[in-house]
């Protein structure tokens, strides 16, 4: 009887290496990020590819990966993202959701997404003042 032989470790390393990207500053990581809970990709990150210029659109998103709604798709990408995927996404002509490629990607999404939390946090705290200015009342001023 003739047993089967399992892989060469080798062959498996460089199938690896081949899956794998470099940042300018030399740090590298998988396409097609894997979640950290479960190393497997998720069901979003799994149809996507890597850079800007490979953005699939919501609506096209919302197709491919079988959901009902851009909101179903939103929900399914925050938890993706909660278990460590990288899922990218841009604004405007060509937008859409993509994984990151390089390190210019990776900024560009930070500075977007910082930019929004400044701009959230600023409206929080416009809306504790104006609720603390409130503090025993019933009704807004002005407003029937």
């Amino acid at each position: 009887m003739r047993k089967t032989k399992n892989a060469r470790p080798t062959v498996a390393a460089a199938e690896q290496a081949a899956k794998k990207e470099t940042f300018g500053s030399g740090t590298s990581f998988i396409q097609n990020s894997t979640t950290r809970s479960t190393g497997r990709q998720g069901r979003v990150a799994g149809l996507l590819r890597p850079g800007a210029a490979n953005a699939i659109p919501t609506e096209r998103l919302v197709e491919l990966a079988g959901f009902r709604s851009a909101r179903e798709l939103q929900a399914a990408i925050a938890r993706e993202r909660e278990a460590g995927t990288l899922i990218l996404s841009k604004s405007g002509d060509g937008g859409g959701y993509f994984l990151a490629s390089t390190r210019e990607e990776l900024e560009a999404f930070h500075r977007t997404l910082s930019a929004r939390a400044l701009s959230t946090l600023a409206a929080l705290k416009s809306t504790r003042k104006a609720l603390d200015r409130l503090d025993g009342q019933t009704e807004l001023p002005g407003v029937r």
